[in-house]
């Protein structure tokens, strides 16, 4: 894993940073082209293998072979930025880098919106619910009055009897509205949402 570069630091850490990941980077573009560290050792210049191994691993403690740099970057076929850990992309070719990282960019973006569509989801089903729970006791209270209606013939008679049978039949038709809406609303967001969950 590369180590982050930070400016702040002072010189030698960055050296010792530079080693470390330099080191990572030439074992990964040796690994991509299929070679031994025999094999590349070979390519570099040297005439053993301990020298790229002690590259590979960062043993020298600080970056102190900056003529490597040129000679892995012709050899293993890929950018110095790479090498130095300062690029994600090993090709040389700018515009494939570039899309590269366009493609990564709208990778990221993408992961992002498909989280925010799945909590709006989430926060849609809750809301739901509590929707369908007050149109459930809405129904029970029109039910009940029903009843009660039944039971107290008088009912209308009462004081204020009318008006409260009226709100109560307007709150049921409101909750039925609702529900109507919200029921809507989730199968336009439906589709999407299963799409975006298979991803």
């Amino acid at each position: 894993m590369l180590i982050p570069y930070d400016t702040s630091s002072s010189r030698e850490s960055l050296k010792i940073r530079m080693s470390i990941n330099f080191g990572h980077r030439m074992a990964e573009a040796r690994e991509l082209c299929a070679l031994s560290q025999m094999q590349a050792a070979a390519l570099l210049g040297y005439k053993t293998s301990s020298a790229l191994c002690k590259i590979e691993l960062g043993d020298y403690g600080t970056f102190n072979a900056p003529h490597i740099i040129p000679l892995a970057a012709l050899t293993y076929q890929c950018s110095a930025d790479y090498l130095l850990g300062l690029s994600g992309y090993p090709t040389r070719n700018v515009p494939e880098a570039r899309q590269s990282q366009i493609q990564e960019l709208l990778a990221d973006c993408l992961a992002g919106e498909r989280e925010a569509i799945r909590k709006m989801a989430a926060a849609l089903d809750e809301v739901t619910s509590l929707v369908l729970l007050f149109e459930q006791k809405t129904a029970d209270i029109a039910q009940t009055l029903i009843r009660f209606r039944k039971l107290n013939p008088e009912f209308e008679e009462m004081p204020n009897g009318a008006k409260l049978d009226r709100l109560i039949h307007e709150l049921r038709q409101d909750a039925k509205r609702n529900a109507g809406k919200l029921s809507a609303v989730r199968e336009t967001l439906n589709p999407p949402v299963a799409a975006h969950n298979t991803q």
